[in-house]
């Protein structure tokens, strides 16, 4: 066994004032950012143990389409002895972050209000190829005999969030926490894995921001001084703020990202690091069948009905966690219709493909998922795969949208109208997940 080494790298990818955000889709996000209230960063964390080299990256972004995160990966493995293939890149998932990471055929439908800025875009896909590859080449330049370990903390349900379909459904209350020392013995870089949209702030806010994981990542590097603090986003298709928080605001926001930071400031704290490191790494490329549209005069009855649950709510004066609900499924279902229109599916053949990666470090296994995923298919990873503690990274290489477990998928929700996938798609996702693990443990 060789020495253990770890390097750090960061990024500043705020975008300029006047690009219009990524999330969500009200109209009064047609325009541009009115300015920068917190910047966007992307983080990476290069780990080798002499015979194999893995690079993880953290993004306040949305989220990448294939294109741009090969492309990064690409970059990497050009300008570095880092395997493309080994490195992960995911985001945050914030909701107050640019345009243009997310670009596919797909989608066009519902980015055609953004067509005068894609010009632009393109400029700027080019710059964050460069400065997201950029940091795992500057990473994997710091490197320096290192320990590391993981240990997992625990945030219950409606301490920061919850099913938000359901207050009383399913959610994931792990916080997985990694940390590196560096050869002083000091923290190095704490990664933190949990579950939850990052959606505190609202539609109505036109300012760029990294909403809670930016506050919590902050606090935590106050906690620990001298170290990079990195939020990798699970299983949070289902997962948010919705029911929890107290209001839609920056002020509320950092409420929420100072609970989340205590829980990983404690478990990183009582993480004990190894030198003795053996590090794994898989990738295979996959492909998963997409749902059959319904025809057009389906598409618009369903839109009438939603419109009607929707303006019936509004008039009993229902809760707004209640009503929340009742709009995405009513939006949901607006997008499935211009899907249907512009006849967005019928040109990919069924069947989408996309990437996945397994990691492992030590006892600790990591994987990628390329998307959205729902709570139950997360849990099912983390209970068969053979690692003592399992990273689900979600949001990472690519973005193939919601990807629901088959017990919900044909329930009334906003997932279920607008995942671009086949019932089984979520379950077949998992199990060649678990293969990937499966396979790094034999």
């Amino acid at each position: 066994m060789r020495e253990f080494k770890s390097g750090v790298g960061l990024a500043d990818i705020t975008p300029p004032v006047g690009l219009p955000m990524m999330g969500y889709s009200e109209k009064e996000r047609d325009v541009g950012n009115t300015g920068i209230h917190d910047p966007l960063y992307a983080k990476a964390l290069v780990l080798s143990d002499g015979d194999c080299k893995i690079a993880i990256v953290n993004c306040d972004l949305a989220g990448f389409d294939l294109e741009l995160s090969q492309k990064i990966q690409n970059l990497v493995e050009s300008n570095s002895d880092i395997l493309g293939r080994n490195v992960l890149l995911g985001c945050t998932h914030t909701h107050c972050g640019p345009i243009g990471t997310i670009q596919d055929q797909r989608l066009e439908p519902l980015l055609e209000r953004f067509k005068p800025y894609f010009s632009f875009v393109q400029h700027l896909r080019e710059v964050y190829a460069w400065q997201i590859a950029g940091t795992v080449i500057e990473a994997n330049n710091r490197l320096t005999k290192s320990k590391i370990g993981t240990e997992p903390g625990n945030l219950k349900s409606g301490a920061i969030c919850t099913n938000r379909n359901n207050p009383e459904g399913p959610m994931d209350p792990e916080v997985l926490v990694m940390r590196t020392d560096s050869h002083l013995m000091a923290p190095q870089a704490i990664l933190a894995n949990y579950s939850c949209h990052p959606t505190v702030i609202s539609y109505k806010s036109m300012e760029i921001s990294a909403d809670y994981p930016g506050y919590a990542m902050k606090f935590v590097e106050q906690a620990f001084p001298g170290t990079q603090a990195m939020y990798s986003n699970g299983a949070e298709g289902d997962i948010s703020t919705r029911w929890s928080r107290r209001e839609q605001t920056f002020k509320e926001a950092e409420r929420i990202g100072r609970i989340f930071a205590s829980e990983i400031v404690k478990t990183a704290a009582q993480i004990e690091t190894k030198e003795e490191v053996t590090i794994k790494a898989i990738s295979k490329e996959i492909e998963l069948p997409l749902k059959k549209l319904p025809n057009l005069e389906e598409a618009k009855k369903i839109v009438e009905e939603k419109t009607k649950e929707l303006n019936k709510l509004k008039q009993e004066g229902a809760s707004h966690g209640a009503y929340r609900r009742a709009y995405t499924t009513y939006l949901g279902s607006t997008f499935q219709l211009e899907y249907v229109k512009a006849g967005a599916l019928k040109s990919m053949g069924g069947k989408i493909k996309t990437f996945i990666q397994a990691f492992s470090v030590n006892d600790t296994g990591i994987v990628s998922i390329p998307g959205e995923m729902f709570t139950n298919l997360q849990l099912k990873i983390k209970k068969s795969s053979p690692f003592d503690k399992t990273f689900v990274i979600g949001l990472a290489n690519d973005y193939i949208g919601y990807i629901l477990d088959s017990e919900i998928y044909d329930k009334n929700i906003y997932e279920s109208w607008t995942t671009i996938l086949a019932r089984n798609a979520g379950d077949q996702l998992t199990d060649e997940s678990l293969k990937l693990l499966a396979s790094l443990n034999e």
